[in-house]
């Protein structure tokens, strides 16, 4: 196939510069990801910034 690499991806995903920076979500970045699992009805929110800051802090 034109355009495309041996393993079936295409030139620009081996061009790419990407960094990855490991780091919590933010409480609103936490709420997407809960909600986006079906998790959103059974979590806390008003309690996720105290949470996730005592997660990382210990």
């Amino acid at each position: 196939m034109p355009g495309r690499n041996p393993d079936g991806y295409s030139q620009a995903a081996h061009t790419m510069n990407v960094q990855i920076i490991p780091r919590l979500p933010t409480p609103s970045e936490y709420r997407i990801l809960c909600e986006s699992v079906g998790w959103g009805g059974i979590l806390n929110f008003e309690a996720a910034p105290q949470s996730l800051r005592a997660r990382y802090l210990g």
